[in-house]
């Protein structure tokens, strides 16, 4: 029995033979023109098929099992407190209550609540309300400390039947909602949970004054630290020992020809791009900047191990690895694909056509495609990269790149220089090339 390679199985899927024919489209009728419309047509019922192939499959299971949380971590943004605050204290006395907070990336806190007594004036009590510290819980796995910015709130209530009679300055007649300050942490992120609360004992009130013991029935908040699986990987260092899993993140971030160099790769994807010499800047494949934004492996895993960020790997690994079966059969076909998706945005994203053209001439793919199209020499490369650029400019205005029907042309005419040059080389001529070239002049 014959074995398959993964660039063929684009072809067997679909029942067409995987017997080798020309240099570049084994089995394909047409050669890469008709390999590319072929693929236009019918490769999202391809990509289907690939996806739910043995070695996608696991190895989308595989980074699952090492990425993805039981339970993400998450922010408090609720804390209820169930308490009596007895009209019977000395004005100006306090009393305080601990509730427990997180923050986003599985840090805990330990908040205290303090009720300070403002007097009664008639029949109505009043208390003040903020929150007036946030200590760090040993053992958090960030080791991050916390500030307090205090709230003012005034709760006031009817003496008699405990009734909440306002919040000031709050959302009116209830305790529901009431802010009573914002907790900042050391990294920056900001804590801003929602207090309610309510008393035991009579009716109509949220929060109840007795002329009894003060009483802290209950304290109960939301959020929550991250719960991570048995086999999930837990620093960022993991994520570079991990052969398999840093492949997988290459080749989902489109880097996947950049595996046999580990150390550039750690570099250039755990610094901040934002701070002065990262070296990420620096280099001139810019999907290196883009995986490092991707990923944000210089604050640690929350990115990495985020629901959206997993989800959006999985399929940019799927897809990209079925254009790396395409590429297997036919690279000139995959290049033309790649040519396709990413031409316009890279010359919409230029401040000028010069840099349109450098963005070009950057991307090996793009400048393959451009200068095979236009029927320059592989010699182009040695000139100096201004040079190269206004020989482009002088052949093509790379703004055309922006309209959808001159991309599908210009795709057209590079398969075909590429199926004639199959074609001459088979014939064992060059002469041919030249008179082809001068066709698209």
């Amino acid at each position: 029995m014959t074995s398959l390679t993964s660039g063929q199985i684009a072809l067997s899927v679909f029942g067409l033979s995987p017997t080798t024919g020309s240099l570049n489209s084994p089995g394909f009728p047409g050669g890469p023109v008709a390999y590319y419309n072929y693929l236009a047509k019918n490769g999202a019922n391809l990509l289907v098929q690939s996806n739910k192939s043995q070695k996608v499959a696991g190895e989308v299971a595989y980074f699952q099992s090492r990425t993805a949380l039981t339970t993400p971590s998450k922010a408090t943004t609720t804390v209820r407190i169930s308490a009596n605050l007895p009209s019977t204290d000395l004005v100006g006395g306090s009393r305080t209550v601990n509730a427990t907070v997180y923050d986003g990336k599985s840090d805990k806190f330990t908040v205290q609540v303090k009720f300070t007594n403002l007097g009664v004036v008639g029949t109505t009590q009043s208390w003040a309300a903020q929150i007036v510290s946030a200590s760090a819980v040993a053992g958090n796995p960030n080791n991050l400390t916390a500030s307090v910015t205090a709230g003012n709130q005034v709760l006031t209530f009817d003496t008699t039947t405990g009734a909440v009679t306002g919040v000031s300055p709050g959302p009116g007649s209830t305790t529901s909602g009431v802010k009573l300050g914002v907790i900042a942490t050391s990294d920056n992120q900001l804590i801003q949970p929602v207090f309610s609360f309510s008393g035991g004992g009579t009716t109509g009130g949220n929060l109840t004054d007795t002329n009894g013991a003060f009483l802290v029935n209950a304290v109960q908040s939301d959020g929550n630290a991250a719960v991570a699986g048995t086999n999930n990987i837990k620093t960022v260092a993991d994520v570079f020992k991990d052969q398999r899993l840093l492949n997988f993140i290459l080749t989902a971030t489109g880097l996947g020809d950049q595996t046999q160099a580990i150390g550039l790769v750690k570099k250039a994807l755990t610094q901040d791009p934002t701070k002065p010499g990262a070296i990420v800047n620096q280099l001139p494949n810019k999907k290196f900047l883009a995986a490092d934004q991707t990923l944000q492996l210089y604050n640690g895993l929350d990115t990495l191990q985020s629901a959206a960020t997993i989800q959006s790997l999985i399929t940019n690994f799927q897809q990209n690895t079925f254009e790396q079966n395409i590429a297997q059969t036919d690279q000139s076909v995959a290049n033309a694909r790649y040519f396709a998706k990413n031409i316009a945005a890279t010359v919409t994203s230029a401040s000028t056509t010069t840099n349109a053209i450098f963005g070009i001439l950057g991307d090996s793919v793009l400048r393959e495609v451009v200068t095979t199209a236009l029927g320059f020499p592989k010699q182009l490369a040695v000139l100096p990269v201004q040079n190269q650029a206004a020989d482009i400019a002088s052949r093509l205005n790379v703004n055309q790149f922006k309209n959808p029907t001159f991309v599908a042309q210009f795709v057209t005419r590079y398969l075909t220089q590429v199926q004639n040059s199959q074609f001459q080389a088979d014939l064992g001529g060059g002469s041919g090339d030249i008179a082809l070239a001068s066709l698209f002049r």
